[in-house]
């Protein structure tokens, strides 16, 4: 499996602040174990959004949002609820 960050990705934990960005990156690197390891940490609570659109939780506020390709997993975007649904509405996969 091969994962990869787009700019979205990069630019939404610019955003946050610092303790913020520690806390995705630390459910960012869970998951990642959890994909290696064949069994995703029920807490990150990994929900299908559409066909090749996924997100976990990162925290309470915080989802995460990625796609599975072709053995290739990108994590698109970090947001609240509020960000992730104006980011939906103009994700084209």
């Amino acid at each position: 499996m091969r994962y990869a960050s787009a700019r979205g990705f990069e630019k939404a934990l610019k955003r946050v602040s610092g303790t913020q960005q520690l806390d995705i990156r630390r459910h960012v690197d869970a998951f990642v174990r959890g994909m290696e390891a064949r069994q995703i940490p029920p807490g990150l609570g990994l929900t299908r959004l559409a066909e090749d659109l996924w997100e976990f939780r990162s925290g309470l506020a915080i989802r995460v949002l990625i796609t599975m390709q072709g053995g290739t997993v990108t994590f698109l975007f970090a947001g609240n609820h509020d960000e992730v649904r104006r980011f939906r509405k103009h994700f084209r996969p």
